[in-house]
């Protein structure tokens, strides 16, 4: 596997939306690089404009283009390289920083980060150099798992710098990446008096962590696609001479919060001693769906009630296996049968829920309707209970049936979507062996004799 950089797409987000600034100084800048590919130390193609307040670093590069971007039979990228402008947008009296993520799995999202996140090394107070007339004095800092020199001037007050350099005693000039392989260095200083009207307005934005948050929910279920870019889970993201480093961790999981109530339809009601939280864990191979204890006021529970009482269950989704330890009227069970199989009918209708786009489906399965809105955005074949079988995680469902002599409509809804370990998914192992039929079956008698428990108030089975 080996280290890539990822496709740049242009920046637009802003702090304030009409307010118009000019800048007092405009400086060029060459950025290069030893490695990644060759550029002319004289090539200029990076401006930075600022004044006191705020600063705005313009690039303009080459990337690779996405309808041309593939693998060739060695496993090296071959595409097409078309230009792009990229932008970093500096608010100094705000102390934030706004970029477009450079992040696989996250690129294209807007971040927003607090300005003073750099760690500074060493100071160099005998390091000095001249560049462009200014005498620059030399300091070392830590950004991003790389380390840096870099070289700045006294003569500017204004904290401000390239890329996302920024911070020290006065204007940057040149900055060094310690390991060779980047090199940005400032070839023209004027004066100027561009409008600095912020073009990056009406976006979302993300901080730091949970974009690295979002990444590794996908980079958790992606198998094989993108992985086989990753050097283990290192990955190096940016403008080929600009580059991050952070972490996508392969124990993450996702969790997903579900909030379970019954509606008993013919009374218009929702039965509140019903409304019960499920958890499900899971990565693209397997999963947990368990039951989340907590405490309620009304410890009655209605002849229904034992349905919400179930142990956790399992799911290996590489080789379809489906196991369940429950406890029912006393008596322990490990349920192991095969994942079930839906027939699932999509429709083309869509809406969003919980921020994630999601499609409808509908299938009649035992006597049941079953109405599921399923998430391409997170496509793990897998949902609560034993459902699943869509291209996509479902994150609300309606299980609609007749229950005895009343209409009767169990609801799923998805609370919240976050990140997990893997390590968290247990296998059941203890309990009678039974399949899914046959507990269902020991489960209907079960509800027969508590119902005959509730009428008469006496069980009479053995």
């Amino acid at each position: 596997m080996k280290l890539v950089i990822s496709q740049i797409f242009i920046l637009f987000f802003t702090l304030s939306f009409s307010q118009t600034l000019s800048s007092e100084y405009k400086i060029a800048y060459a950025h290069y690089t030893q490695k990644d590919y060759e550029i002319s130390k004289d090539t200029i193609n990076a401006f930075l404009y600022f004044n006191e307040n705020y600063s705005l670093y313009e690039m303009n590069g080459e990337t690779y283009d996405l309808n041309t971007f593939k693998f060739n039979e060695n496993d090296e990228i071959e595409s097409e390289l078309v230009p792009f402008t990229d932008y970093v947008w500096k608010s100094f009296q705000d102390d934030l920083m706004f970029s477009k993520s450079q992040i696989v799995y996250q690129n294209g999202v807007i971040l927003k980060q607090d300005l003073k996140d750099f760690e500074i090394i060493a100071w160099h107070p005998q390091d000095v150099k001249n560049i462009l007339g200014y005498e620059c004095s030399a300091v070392s800092i830590l950004y991003k798992g790389r380390k840096y020199k870099i070289y700045y001037t006294e003569k500017f007050n204004s904290a401000v710098g390239p890329w996302k350099f920024h911070g020290l005693k006065g204007l940057i000039l040149e900055v060094i990446d310690l390991e060779n392989q980047l090199h940005i260095k400032a070839k023209k200083i004027e004066k100027n008096n561009k409008n600095l009207e912020n073009p990056f307005k009406n976006n979302m934005y993300l901080s730091w962590n949970t974009l690295i948050d979002k990444a590794n929910i996908l980079y958790s279920k992606d198998i094989v696609e993108q992985k086989r870019c990753c050097n283990q889970y290192i990955m190096i993201s940016g403008l080929e001479n600009e580059i991050e480093r952070y972490e996508l961790n392969s124990d993450y999981a996702v969790e997903v919060n579900y909030k379970v109530y019954i509606e008993l339809t013919e009374k218009n009601e929702i039965d509140k001693s019903l409304d019960s939280d499920f958890k499900l864990i899971l990565t693209p191979v397997e999963s947990n769906y368990f039951y989340v204890e907590k405490i309620i006021n009304n410890q009655g529970l209605s002849s229904y009630g034992y349905v919400f009482q179930r142990g956790i269950i399992y799911k290996d989704l590489i080789d379809r296996k489906l196991m369940q330890d429950e406890e029912l009227m006393g008596r322990k069970y490990l349920i192991e049968d095969e994942i079930l199989g839906f027939n699932w009918k999509i429709s083309d209708e869509k809406d969003v829920f919980l921020g994630y786009n999601v499609r409808k489906a509908i299938i009649e399965y035992k006597g049941q309707k079953i109405i599921a809105w399923f998430t391409p955005d997170i496509p793990i074949s897998n949902g609560p209970d034993f459902f699943g079988g869509l291209p996509g995680l479902i994150l609300r469902m309606e299980v609609k049936r007749l229950n005895r002599n009343s209409s009767e409509i169990t609801f799923y809804d998805a609370t919240s979507i976050d990140i997990a370990s893997s390590s968290q998914i247990k296998i059941p192992k203890k309990g009678k062996s039974v399949t899914l039929d046959q507990f269902q079956q020991a489960q209907e008698e079960a509800y027969q004799r508590r119902r005959l428990l509730q009428g008469y108030g006496v069980d009479t089975s053995e």
